[in-house]
């Protein structure tokens, strides 16, 4: 990757540690702080760069019009959707070895985000193609299931048979792509799905065996997803570009997916972290954990490119809003109504502090579009949660709608930083 792709990608991570300058790779920033205070706005910033000319500004503007070319799009779609796949993959596999009774209801959900992956296929291919690739992706999903019974009562020849079956897969997938696709030839894509399956074969196995680090390997094989998604963005851009303008390899266009694989995985990854507290506390701690890894990443590359006093700024407010949420989970198992109102409004002023955060970071970001865009996360949130604790069979269906908020809320602050910084598209 070249240096200048490499900037905006680190860019794109650091959501909220922007300081004023025109992005490029050879500008030095300085960034100078208050020791040991944490505060709801940036650092105090100087920085060295020179005033945006005019030539320049014309240039930043188009930054946000880059994130939404149609290849950006369509990268994000499937970041978002086989991401997803993943971690309700995960959420059902947890089920069926540790709480059979809601098994049905989150397979339901798996298979809901197989009928939205079909009906992407079918709005670029075709309806026949659409129903083509659902049964194909159901029964991979199947060999996965029959895996994982394997695994969980000993059985070496059934796992070995699911494993085999998997192989098989991934030759009728690649023919199946290759088909419709010539750019994307059937050994390449039995090559990119290997990483796949041998991340989800590992978080399976963590999951039957109970070991500590399950839902970290689940993050692993969630995380191999969006290079997937890249791959099939860029076969499907270049044979159809008048369908979808743009390149879906810009540095925009990576903004735009970092951003929403790693905002959709924290609601998915908090949603795990609720249901285990809920249905089986004896992981909670673990899955907890998970979560946290995924707030020190955003965090860690905030530092790497500002410094670590705007990294840990953020992690503190970002950890701040995941405690309100645990808080208000606790109230409501307990029936502490004053308990709950107490964390919504917590969060309420959540919202207004992460706000006036990205607003001392980025002008593009204003406070209160910036509350305005969090009340729907913050509110699907609320609703999973409550069905979560009271047992409600669409509980998953409900953790399903709130990380679907995600990729808008990416396409937003993407389109703030690429105006900012002058992303290409």
């Amino acid at each position: 990757m070249k240096k200048k792709r490499l900037i905006a990608f680190l860019l794109a991570l650091a959501l909220t540690a922007a300081a004023c300058g025109d992005g490029d790779a050879g500008t030095e920033t300085t960034v100078t702080t208050t020791p040991a205070e944490t505060t709801t706005t940036m650092p105090e910033t100087t920085t060295t760069a020179p005033m945006v000319d005019e030539e320049m500004e014309e240039t930043i503007l188009t930054g946000a019009a880059a994130t939404q070319s149609g290849a950006a799009g369509l990268r994000s779609l499937l970041t978002a959707q086989l991401q997803e796949h993943v971690y309700l993959a995960g959420i059902a596999v947890f089920n069926a070895v540790n709480n059979p009774p809601a098994f049905e209801a989150s397979a339901a959900t798996l298979d809901q985000n197989s009928q939205d992956l079909a009906a992407s296929i079918a709005s670029v291919y075709g309806d026949p193609a659409g129903e083509a690739f659902l049964a194909l992706w159901r029964t991979h999903i199947g060999f996965f299931v029959d895996y994982t019974t394997a695994r969980a009562s000993g059985d070496q020849a059934g796992q070995d048979a699911a494993k085999e079956a998997l192989g098989q897969y991934r030759e009728d997938f690649g023919a199946f792509l290759e088909s419709a696709n010539p750019n994307l030839p059937k050994e390449a894509v039995i090559e990119e799905l290997q990483p796949h399956v041998m991340t989800v074969f590992a978080a399976i196995d963590a999951v039957v065996d109970g070991d500590a680090d399950a839902f970290d390997k689940l993050k692993v094989a969630a995380n191999v997803m969006p290079n997937t998604a890249a791959t099939l963005a860029g076969g499907i851009a270049a044979q159809m570009p008048e369908t979808f303008d743009g390149d879906p390899g810009s540095a925009a266009s990576d903004l735009r997916s970092l951003l929403t694989a790693q905002l959709q995985e924290h609601v998915y990854l908090a949603g795990i972290a609720v249901y285990s507290a809920v249905a089986a506390p004896g992981f909670f701690d673990a899955a907890a954990a998970t979560l946290d890894q995924n707030s020190q990443d955003l965090a860690a590359s905030i530092a790497s490119v500002y410094g670590d006093p705007a990294g840990e700024a953020f992690l503190a407010l970002w950890r701040t809003h995941i405690g309100f949420f645990v808080d208000y989970t606790t109230a409501r198992a307990s029936g502490d109504q004053a308990g709950q109102d107490a964390a919504k409004e917590a969060l309420g002023q959540y919202r207004e502090d992460f706000g006036a955060f990205l607003e001392s970071a980025n002008p593009n970001l204003p406070k209160e579009a910036v509350i305005e865009e969090l009340q729907p996360h913050v509110m699907t949130v609320f609703a999973a949660i409550d069905a979560v604790v009271d047992g409600d069979a669409d509980a998953f269906d409900k953790l399903k709608v709130a990380a679907n908020v995600m990729p808008n809320t990416a396409a937003t602050l993407a389109g703030g930083i690429a105006e900012q910084f002058g992303l290409e598209g």
